[in-house]
């Protein structure tokens, strides 16, 4: 197509090929009457073969041929002539292998969905088999350490019950974890949201590791306003994201190190920060611990008995409440991770101010 412009304002569209045609048939004859086709054709055309591929086309058209796309070109199939390539065509093939393309990510996008849907119903059955015999063993184990039916001679018997209770409670915890991170993924976990005290709930988690903290000889403290507006959420759910984020940091202090808790308030939002003076972590690493099932290849987190489960269950659970979860950590000297919660999580009003929202929502 080329324009028709009279006095500098285009009046119409004129089609090339009606042009040549109808100029052929006044001029044509006078001009190439008894003259060998060859006069007209072009003898370096961009031929290619029927198996090349697209990308390697459009490269050919762009750095050798770029009037191919107006003038066509040869597709040939073992040397051997096939027909002629336009842009049109072109295109169509474009436009059907883009749907091609689709058609096979939206299927490996639902087999994915499929095999993690039973990926966590796997996890989910196998967690609640495990859950059922561990309860007994430590029950049992609890009776013998109490010596609940007698004196044991060897105070060993007692030291053993004690470590296999302890192990089996390392276990449940792991267990619970694995349950909660199958029910995000499922979109079936459920909040059970009031009102409460975020003081109260960080004096808790505190009070709760202090004698870990003591026994690995490191600081603990909570540097709190002393008033702080209540929040809204799950109580329990928040107590958990605290107390994974503190025992973290704990595990990963080395003696004579220092675990701070902070929180701060604004109008925008509710800030819980949890700061260590620990092992740290590599720049390269802090994406991948935010990952569900992954575990970093560091030996020293291994060493304090990483599971790769804490971090992103907290995340999941931060993320249930609107939240943000940020991780800042530098190589062996501390690690700091701050809660952001938005300010429609703030309870303005006292607790009565959320009474008319829902106390229990699924999420999914």
């Amino acid at each position: 197509m080329f324009p028709v412009v009279e006095a500098g304002h285009p009046i119409g569209l004129v089609n090339r090929h009606d042009f040549v045609h109808a100029m052929a048939q006044k001029y044509g004859r006078a001009l190439y009457d008894k003259r060998p086709i060859t006069a007209l054709m072009d003898d370096s055309p961009l031929v290619v073969d029927v198996v090349t591929p697209l990308e390697t086309l459009n490269r050919l058209i762009v750095d050798e041929k770029p009037t191919a796309l107006l003038e066509g070109f040869i597709v040939t199939r073992d040397d051997s002539y096939v027909g002629i390539g336009t842009a049109l065509s072109l295109l169509q093939y474009t436009n059907n292998l883009i749907h091609a393309r689709t058609r096979e990510l939206e299927d490996a996008r639902r087999l994915a969905e499929q095999a993690n849907i039973a990926k966590s119903r796997f996890l989910a059955t196998m967690s609640h088999e495990i859950r059922t015999p561990m309860n007994a063993v430590m029950g049992f184990s609890e009776l013998i350490a109490n010596e609940s039916y007698g004196p044991i001679s060897d105070a060993r018997y007692v030291e053993y019950a004690n470590l296999i209770r302890e192990s089996g409670e390392h276990l449940l915890t792991i267990i619970d974890d694995v349950l909660d991170m199958s029910r995000i993924e499922a979109g079936k976990l459920s909040l059970n949201e009031s009102p409460f005290d975020p003081l109260s709930l960080v004096r808790r988690c505190i009070a709760l590791l202090e004698p870990q903290a003591r026994e690995s000889e490191i600081g603990l403290s909570c540097h709190c306003p002393a008033i702080v507006p209540d929040l809204f959420g799950d109580e329990h759910k928040m107590q958990q994201v605290l107390f994974n984020l503190i025992s973290n940091a704990i595990k990963f202090t080395p003696p004579g190190g220092d675990v701070r808790v902070r929180m701060t308030h604004t109008e925008s939002e509710f800030i819980f920060a949890v700061v260590d003076t620990g092992i740290g972590v590599a720049a390269d690493d802090i994406p991948r611990i935010l990952e569900p099932f992954v575990q970093v290849e560091a030996d020293d987190r291994r060493k304090y008995g990483w599971t790769g489960l804490g971090l992103p269950l907290t995340k999941s659970l931060v993320e249930l409440h609107d939240g943000i979860l940020e991780f800042t950590s530098t190589k062996a000297v501390g690690t700091t991770v701050t809660v952001r919660l938005p300010a429609a999580r703030i309870v303005v009003g006292g607790k009565d101010a959320h009474q008319g929202r829902p106390a229990l929502r699924e999420v999914g």
